[in-house]
């Protein structure tokens, strides 16, 4: 195959390859100017107003650097989204206890009165139809079988502390 019929069946190709030639041979050819260490064009550059109130703190940039870049963060810290967990089951016997999957868990967990649940909360009441727990200082009710993205009905206890 001769050079024309390749520009003429690939015109996209031979631009993109006359664009890399002409911007190698200018980046060759045009000076690069560097100020002389000590210019006074360096020594007057100051960086603009009101940088320094955008800075964080060194306590803020330490938490950030330091923080697990792949999860591993507390259920309870702010702007940490909670697990998701969906109430399969109630259990009576031998002790009363809730069935419970985590994420996307196949593996079931029994959970107690008093006992933790997957995003934190403590329950409270276990009933025939459901739980009642308490998360961050609010009462919430679990219907079971209810899907784990479903809406909790609750209220909250204005004396309660809430965990920021």
């Amino acid at each position: 195959m001769r050079a024309a019929e390749i520009i003429q069946r690939h015109p996209l190709l031979t631009w993109a390859l006359s664009g890399l030639v002409a911007g190698a041979t200018l980046g060759l050819v045009w000076p690069v100017i560097v100020p002389a260490p000590g210019s006074q064009r360096l020594q007057q550059w100051k960086p603009p107003q009101g940088l320094d109130d955008l800075r964080p703190s060194e306590k803020e940039f330490a938490t950030a650097r330091d923080a697990p870049v792949w999860g591993g963060a507390a259920g309870s810290e702010p702007g940490v989204k909670r697990t998701v967990w969906r109430l399969a089951g109630i259990i009576s016997d031998p002790f009363l206890a809730a069935l419970v999957f985590s994420g996307t868990s196949t593996d079931a967990q029994r959970i107690r009165i008093g006992g933790s649940l997957p995003d934190g909360g403590v329950i409270k009441q276990i009933a025939a139809s459901g739980v009642v727990y308490a998360l961050d200082g609010c009462s919430y009710g679990r219907d079971l079988y209810a899907p784990a993205e479903s809406a909790v009905q609750g209220s909250c206890d204005p004396g309660a502390p809430v965990k920021n």
